[in-house]
């Protein structure tokens, strides 16, 4: 956790310094300017780019739960043919690394000219799946055991 705080602090600092502070000693800034991000926000289109991200965000966490809450429900309810196939088919999903995945769809949509906002959003629920199924399977399996547990007592 602090590897990831102290340079995003880092950053804040950096973000307002003035251009004529910046190069003679880039520690920390003479005061808070926050016209900076203003200046940002309105010249660079910021605004548009944090409405992308927030769609995107949104629409991939809903297509990730709608698809690995019911997965993982009936993973850890039921016993069927190729329940554990299933799950050890996610933990070799998450085993390969997503750059390896990604690579090659890049590649494909690329020669083939389509991408955009859809072959994003599909790439980050699909890359994102096994590892939520996991994480809500083993809750509901850790609930089901404990209620199991109290029932007996």
């Amino acid at each position: 956790m602090i590897d990831k705080t102290i340079p995003m602090i880092g950053l804040m600092f950096r973000s307002d310094m003035t251009d004529a502070y910046e190069y003679p000693d880039p520690t920390l800034p003479e005061g808070f300017h926050f016209e900076n991000y203003v200046s940002a926000w309105q010249t660079q289109n910021v605004s548009k780019f944090f409405a992308n991200s927030l769609m995107y965000a949104f629409i991939g966490c809903f297509g990730i739960l709608a698809i690995s809450a019911p997965g993982a429900y009936v993973l850890s309810r039921f016993e069927f043919i190729g329940n554990k196939v299933m799950k050890s088919g996610l933990v070799v999903a998450m085993s390969v690394p997503a750059i390896m995945i990604i690579m090659p769809i890049f590649a494909l949509t690329t020669r083939w000219h389509i991408g955009g906002r859809v072959v994003l959003i599909l790439l980050y629920i699909f890359l994102n799946v096994p590892y939520t199924v996991s994480k809500i399977y083993h809750t509901l399996h850790s609930l089901r055991l404990q209620n199991k547990h109290f029932a007996n007592n």
